[in-house]
């Protein structure tokens, strides 16, 4: 039992050491982890020549970012482990975007930065865009489409200066802000926590819903409002127009006409 105690006792002072050596080190550094990768992330940019019309980009954990071309051409870039197998091509006129399921992020994609995939774009209006993503968040910028389904488990949702049909986005824990996003149809908001956030943008009808957070901001025009919250306050203006069903268990309701 002795023999016991002493092993438990040098084994908690090795790891008291351990940790006063990792802290000085970093503390020397500047608090810089990106300082202690191992060089095991890569940036991968593969250019699309193909056409296409739709995209679909699945990832289980990456920041996805949508943004206008500089050059004119399209691509993607990657930035992930090395020994990941991130993928983008067209097929049947679709640009497919995928990344290894069980190889998006360890400890050195902690330390030297999230994955990412950055989809640059030549043009401005698309059909389908579908994006799937586990953990990250979606940023879009500067885009006309037909449709816009966006699903993230836990992550933000961004939109500014969107043209669109419809917008549909699902997922768990997160923030989503519109901004300057107009619909020709339906704008769909549903999180479990997360606040939703509206600058300047509209629909012909709006459903937003989160159970805790808080559902604020301006629209282009009057709407019929439904606006419903367990524990909160609610101010929305009288005013006639198409569907706007709001709804949150624990959060505030907020909605302006611009």
């Amino acid at each position: 039992m002795r023999t016991f105690k002493k092993w438990l006792i040098a084994a908690i002072v090795l790891l008291v050491l351990g940790g006063m050596v990792f802290a000085i080190s970093v503390a020397l550094m500047g608090f810089d982890f990106s300082k202690l990768q191992t060089d095991r992330c890569e940036t991968t940019v593969v250019t699309i020549d193909e056409a296409f019309r739709d995209i679909a980009i699945t990832a289980r954990t990456a920041d996805v970012a949508l943004v206008p071309s500089e050059d004119g051409k399209c691509s993607v870039t990657f930035y992930a482990e090395k020994a990941s197998t991130p993928s983008a091509s067209v097929e049947n006129g679709v640009l497919t975007i995928r990344t290894d399921k069980k190889k998006d992020w360890t400890l050195s994609g902690i330390l030297s930065g999230s994955p990412s995939i950055t989809v640059s774009l030549p043009e401005n209006v698309y059909g389908v865009l579908t994006i799937a993503v586990t953990t990250g968040d979606i940023t879009t910028t500067d885009l006309s489409a037909e449709t816009l389904a966006l699903s993230v488990t836990t992550g933000d949702i961004v939109l500014k200066n969107v043209t669109c049909r419809d917008v549909i986005t699902e997922g768990t824990t997160g923030n989503i802000t519109l901004t300057n996003v107009m619909a020709s149809g339906e704008v769909s908001a549903v999180r479990s926590t997360g606040n939703i956030q509206l600058d300047g943008s509209d629909a012909a009808t709006l459903t937003l819903k989160t159970t805790t957070g808080n559902i604020t901001g301006t629209l282009r025009s009057g709407k019929t409002f439904a606006a419903k919250t367990t524990t909160g306050d609610v101010s929305v203006p009288p005013t006639d127009g198409g569907k706007c069903e709001l709804q949150t268990t624990t959060g505030d309701i907020q909605i302006e006409i611009q």
